[in-house]
């Protein structure tokens, strides 16, 4: 699993998050507690001496620019998934890699604590639903035939593909949602919970098994994919 804590120590490498600054909670008149903004949530992009933030379809390198590409979880919550693998075939090499770490489908798939979140806010009609999930208002879930379909005409191969994780993050999960989403609302106890649920996620990573809650792999770009030399997005 892709640790989204370690250093971004070359200027080759690339690393793509949610963008925490964006979500600022405020009562908007005829809009429900926790639903989204009508705008796509910017990405935060980190590399060496740099942080930026950008739309999914819209990140500000030059094409080519980056040998790897670490996006953890984002394609979980990002709502334009197409445009955002656009964007990592137009910066990344040929040759290059792109990893990434999704929640599978696949049995497992019911302990999402965002998504049964979702449904306790909805069904009990009080509580805040997820910002994490403020984009698409679900967490999505992948299948490695899911990520084949979406990459594949965009040059890359799946070069190494790992489920892995027994869902208990999401038990912790789950609880820091319940208590601080729907309880009591708490921004910073939430935020504490969810760290630790993290480390937890972090842990069982080490647990690989063929039904495991996520699916980590590593995409690798075609060496004969036509390497352009246009500036970065304005």
């Amino acid at each position: 699993m892709t640790n989204p804590s370690s250093p971004i120590d070359s200027p080759r490498c690339l690393r793509i998050g949610l963008d925490w600054r964006w979500h600022r909670p405020k009562p908007r008149a005829g809009r429900p507690r926790g639903e989204p903004r009508e705008e796509d949530r910017p990405l935060r992009c980190d590399t060496a001496g740099r942080s930026v933030s950008a739309p999914a379809d819209q990140l500000p390198f030059a094409d080519g620019e980056f040998d790897v590409v670490d996006c953890d979880s984002v394609f979980a919550y990002v709502r334009n998934d197409e445009g955002l693998a656009n964007e990592l075939a137009r910066i990344t090499a040929p040759g290059g890699r792109v990893r990434l770490t999704v929640p599978a489908k696949g049995p497992l798939a019911v302990l999402d604590a965002f998504n049964m979140h979702r449904y306790l806010v909805d069904i009990s009609k009080r509580g805040l639903r997820p910002f994490e999930t403020a984009d698409i208002g679900w967490r999505r879930h992948y299948s490695e035939g899911d990520l084949a379909l979406l990459f594949g005409p965009r040059h890359f191969t799946l070069a190494t593909v790992r489920r892995s994780g027994l869902g208990a993050s999401e038990t912790m999960r789950l609880s820091g949602f319940v208590l601080f989403r729907w309880l009591r609302p708490s921004r910073d106890g939430y935020m504490r919970l969810s760290r630790a649920a993290e480390r937890v996620r972090q842990a069982e990573s080490q647990v690989e098994w063929r039904h495991g809650f996520w699916l980590e792999v590593e995409l690798r770009k075609h060496e004969s994919a036509a390497r352009t030399v246009s500036g970065p997005r304005p």
